[in-house]
């Protein structure tokens, strides 16, 4: 069970990125920390014993924490677009227009 979980978890990295919450890099970087928790829950199945059930307990403790400063390190920041909107369309007067700034965000 414990290398199905982390089989899943090798998946965060590219599910984070594809939906655009995070950098392509975190993709990347992530494979180290699911790497080794993968590995060591592995090495568990195919030799369950007290020591190799440690080290997952403890990269499974690990992981998370590591994988969302990770996250935050690598996301996307909005970028703010600023437009002039006419509030008038009134061509024929020839006083000025007002205008008002209209403010959105978009992602990178």
């Amino acid at each position: 069970m414990v290398l199905a979980y982390s089989l899943l978890m090798s998946t965060i990295g590219v599910a984070a990125a594809a939906t655009d919450v995070t950098t392509w890099a975190f993709a990347l970087d992530s494979m180290i920390p699911n790497g080794l928790f993968t590995y060591e829950a592995y090495k568990f199945y195919q030799n369950p014993s007290r020591e190799s059930a440690r080290k997952v307990f403890r990269y499974s403790l690990l992981i998370l924490p590591v994988l969302m400063a990770m996250m935050s390190f690598h996301k996307k920041h909005p970028v703010v677009v600023e437009q002039h909107v006419p509030l008038l369309d009134d061509s024929t007067s020839s006083s000025s227009s007002s205008t008002t700034t209209v403010t959105t965000a978009a992602m990178d």
